[in-house]
């Protein structure tokens, strides 16, 4: 972390005194225009602006906390003489800076623009000291009137608290559910006794009053500064007139420690650092600074000249902070941390980056470049952006064997993560595809989806020759064709056996013609099945008669034939109807002799 910084007004000497917090030193002093006298001080939340309220000059100097130097020239909020800003405090966004004057005004400036804001958010007949604001209202310690005031900024309603005509400062905690306000009470002796107002600001209403000091000392006769630290669970109590500051426990409201300074020191004003470790107190009848260590309620480190009558009245410590803007591209692909938010100046952080899946880091741009290790030490607003890409994957493809076909898209292609490829095959001539292996598989449509390095292979075969075998009867008579092995589609696979039958219908029978039934080859080249019967019919004339038969199957087709009838020389006759069953003989169509010496038709 970064020191935090002290920003000390030094009423007597017109001047503002910059402390470093961590090691005590004076690091700046800014001079401001004479008679200033420089009185109440808030730092912004952001840590980049020091408001000093000026009683003498009826004038709000601004500084910048990164430069110590002031912006621009003084803001006057009201006419010189009888203004006399005391008190001064910022909103939580920064927008806003509430000047609490003596003469009972509250002036208000943009504090984007650093112009001051007409009319003034309130104008009584009181008197201002200390002002603080939580949520949309401010409250302030009108010591002219003995009230605390509670006042809209919206509206502008005022709600008094009446309190005592001996107060000056007045605190809340970061949460604003309380607000603490140092007073002066009457006792017997009509002396003050010293004692802080606990307001619920939702009443508003005062719920405790928390004795501190040393009672019947008139300690509450010169009430100063308080401060509560950043959790909200103690709060530092200036004790001007015993130079003590006490300490009391934001959740019992009962006093728990005190911590003695030099005496002589008159402390006033009292602020925290961001980080609660540190109480940082004006003595402002030395014009020295001392810190005080939380942790052990003792004073810690030197304490630092800052000028005459160091009042450090208000808000005086802060630290300047930066935004550190963090982000991703494309946005979606990965984090960032940490993430966006702002830091103490000086702070240094470590950003990283986590691609999600399917993406990886490419580099940093901003703040940071390159690939490696990203460091920012922020010294003013930064931005750093995680840049990163989707990752590539390689698909292989291939066929086997190698030529039987094509395989799209061509091997060694890269794909973003995710993407669906469509694989195809495609078969050479006298070969067909036979399936998928790899990232597919099976003989349907491929797809692939690239999630890492993937393969896929198209396989192929030879691709195997089929014909058609048709069956056929001729003739008047009845029978049948069959074939072995039966085909529903007549084809058959080049080189596959088949035999074929002829069976005679009623009124005929058959006997064997040839006793080869081997496979004879036609004028075509190719094989038949051949297989002769012999019919035996009985005529008119009541002798019997044979009539030869010749059955062949062909792969590719069969024709019909008549059946023969001889007569009684033995020649053939074709003038009788016959039952018979045929197939194609040979390539001629002619009768063919058997063995017997019977006349075949083919």
């Amino acid at each position: 972390m970064a020191a935090p910084f002290a920003y000390v007004s030094s009423f007597s000497q017109d001047q503002v005194t910059v402390v470093d917090g961590a090691s005590g030193s004076v690091v700046a002093t800014i001079t401001l225009a004479g008679g200033a006298m420089p009185y109440g001080v808030a730092v912004n939340p952001a840590g980049t602006r020091a408001y000093v309220a000026n009683f003498g000059g009826g004038t709000v100097s601004i500084i910048d906390t990164a430069t110590n130097q002031e912006v621009s020239a003084p803001i006057t909020v009201c006419a010189v003489p009888g203004c006399m800003p005391q008190g001064i405090a910022v909103n939580a966004t920064g927008t806003r800076v509430y000047v609490a004057n003596a003469d009972g005004t509250i002036s208000v400036i943009d504090g984007t623009t650093n112009r001051l804001l007409p009319p003034p958010l309130a104008q009584t007949t009181g008197a201002f000291g200390g002002i603080v604001v939580v949520g949309s209202s401010v409250f302030v310690a009108d010591f002219g009137s003995g009230s605390v005031l509670a006042i809209n900024v919206n509206t502008g309603v005022i709600t008094p608290l009446p309190l005592s005509f001996s107060m000056f400062g007045i605190a809340a905690n970061s949460a604003g559910t309380r607000v603490y306000v140092p007073y002066g009470k009457i006792n017997l002796n009509q002396e003050y006794d010293l004692e802080v107002a606990v307001i619920d600001p939702s009443g508003p209403v005062i719920v405790a009053s928390v004795p501190v000091g040393t009672l019947d000392n008139n300690s509450g006769s010169s009430p100063a500064g308080i401060a509560v630290n950043p959790a909200g669970t103690r709060v530092y109590v200036a004790v001007s007139l015993e130079n003590t500051v006490d300490v009391i426990d934001a959740t019992t409201n009962t006093r728990v420690g005190r911590v003695q300074l030099p005496v002589g020191s008159t402390p006033y004003g009292v602020a925290l650092d961001a980080s609660g470790s540190r109480v940082f107190v004006g003595r402002s009848n030395v014009g020295m600074m001392s810190m005080i260590d939380t942790a052990t309620n003792t004073v810690t480190g030197p304490s630092v000249a800052v000028g005459a009558s160091p009042l450090a009245f208000g808000v005086f410590v802060g630290t300047p902070q930066y935004t550190l803007t963090t982000g991703t591209s494309p946005s979606g692909a990965g984090t960032i941390t940490p993430a966006t938010g702002k830091y103490d100046s000086g702070t240094t952080l470590s950003v990283t980056a986590t691609a999600n899946t399917g993406y990886q880091f490419t580099g940093w741009s901003g703040a940071c470049t390159g690939t490696g290790a990203c460091s920012v030490t922020m010294t003013s607003d930064k931005s750093v952006t995680a840049n990163f890409a989707l990752v590539q994957y390689t698909l292989t493809t291939g066929t086997s064997p190698s030529g039987a076909g094509t395989i799209a898209p061509a091997t060694g292609s890269k794909y973003d993560y995710g993407t669906q490829v469509s694989v195809t095959a495609t078969a050479n001539t006298g070969y067909q595809f036979t399936g998928w292996s790899g990232a597919c598989t099976g003989t349907g449509a491929c797809s692939v989806t690239m999630t890492s390095d993937k393969s896929v292979t198209a396989n192929y075969a030879v691709a195997q020759v089929q014909y058609t075998l048709t069956l056929a009867k001729a003739g008047t008579g009845t029978g049948t064709v069959g074939a072995l092995p039966s085909s529903s589609t007549g084809n058959y696979n080049a080189g596959t056996d088949v035999s074929v039958t002829a069976a005679p219908g009623t009124g005929c029978a058959a006997v064997h013609a040839d006793d080869r039934n081997e496979p004879e080859r036609g004028r075509d080249g190719h094989a038949r099945v051949r297989q002769q019967v012999q019919l035996r019919h009985t005529g008119d004339r009541g002798d019997d008669h044979e009539h030869g038969l010749s059955v062949h199957g062909l792969v590719g087709g069969l024709q019909h034939h008549r059946p023969l009838h001889r007569d009684d020389d033995g020649r053939p006759e074709r003038d009788r109807e016959l039952c018979a069953a045929a197939v194609h003989a040979d390539d001629r169509n002619e009768p063919e002799r058997g063995r017997d010496g019977h006349a075949r038709d083919r």
